[in-house]
């Protein structure tokens, strides 16, 4: 919150001293990658407005803050271009929007690499890019180039999971050898852990896609045998809920929320888990909180609620118009 509030205050100088430092300690040895990965987290919410993203970069243009957060935000544009509030079919004029996203995403996270010391993050969000431009990036090329930086890097492995996700153009096997060069390479092993709960959430995640719920389910309760993640979690309420068990589905929903309230999917899920139950003030409330992490197929959903009343309250078509923006 205080990140957001800052940069729609302008406040361009304070946000520099604070991420700065932040990526000062990490290089100095005394932070987490992580941490850093958590705090550009927010610069792909809603919330952070693109013109606020862009006047940062203006004031500070050798600010390797201000073009990862222009990187990480941009990202996002592009993602969300690509497949839409109700997830429609990509048309040509919405895959062009899209790679016009990550093309600026990509030209301001090269540009940051030449900024600080160590921009491990960069790299990961660089290795995710290359699922999206394929003909521009090349993954293993990045993923080589930041783990000289960081040999022990968990972020920029864990990207490289996402990209190498079955029906993604990966394998099971290729994600498996990641996960042994990650053990030889020696990380600590509460992070081989991490890596291993999110190549079975990943796995689960394929089989769910493929309609396979039973090895779907095995390999999600395996995911969070390993290390309880929210998306896993999310994964598999959604599953459950697919299977008719609801009370189950629910606490896993519930237990995502504790675990990362700004997870994109699981107040989404949550609302859809109220309203096949009846109770739609909840799930309106939930859809609503869903929209504000940045799922813009609940911000339709709402817009679509609120303007023709369908949520059981007066129709609203102002505040639903809104929404749809």
């Amino acid at each position: 919150d205080m990140l957001l509030r800052q940069l729609q205050s302008r406040n361009f100088a304070w946000l520099d001293n604070k991420l700065h430092e932040l990526q000062h300690q990490y290089e100095a040895g005394r932070d987490r990658e992580s941490d850093i990965s958590d705090q550009f987290f927010v610069f792909g919410l809603p919330q952070a407005r693109t013109q606020d993203i862009e006047a940062w970069v203006e004031a500070s243009p050798a600010s390797y803050a201000a073009h990862l957060a222009a990187g990480r935000h941009y990202y996002v544009l592009g993602w969300n271009a690509r497949y839409g509030a109700t997830h429609a079919k990509k048309t040509p004029a919405r895959v062009r929007d899209a790679r016009r996203y990550y093309e600026t995403s990509f030209d301001h996270l090269t540009k940051s690499l030449e900024l600080t010391a160590r921009p491990v993050v960069s790299y990961a969000y660089l290795v995710k890019l290359s699922w999206y431009l394929p003909d521009k990036i090349s993954a293993p090329k990045y993923v080589e180039q930041g783990l000289a930086l960081d040999p022990r890097s968990y972020t920029i492995r864990q990207a490289r999971l996402e990209t190498l996700r079955p029906g993604w153009g990966g394998s099971l096997d290729a994600m498996d050898k990641l996960l042994a060069q990650a053990a030889a390479a020696g990380l600590p092993s509460h992070k081989l852990r991490r890596l291993e709960a999110v190549r079975h959430a990943y796995a689960g995640m394929n089989d769910e896609n493929q309609g396979r719920l039973d090895t779907a389910l095995e390999q999600l309760d395996r995911s969070i045998g390993v290390e309880e993640l929210a998306f896993a979690l999310v994964s598999r309420g959604r599953v459950l809920m697919k299977r008719g068990e609801m009370r189950a589905a629910k606490e896993s929903l519930d237990r995502a929320v504790a675990l990362d309230p700004l997870d994109i999917y699981v107040h989404n899920n949550l609302a859809t888990w109220y309203w096949r139950k009846g109770d739609k003030h909840h799930a309106i409330e939930a859809f609503m909180q869903s929209a504000r992490n940045g799922n813009d197929w609940s911000a339709n959903r709402v817009g679509y609620l609120v303007f023709s009343g369908a949520g059981g309250f007066k129709p609203n078509p102002r505040e639903g118009f809104d929404w749809w923006l």
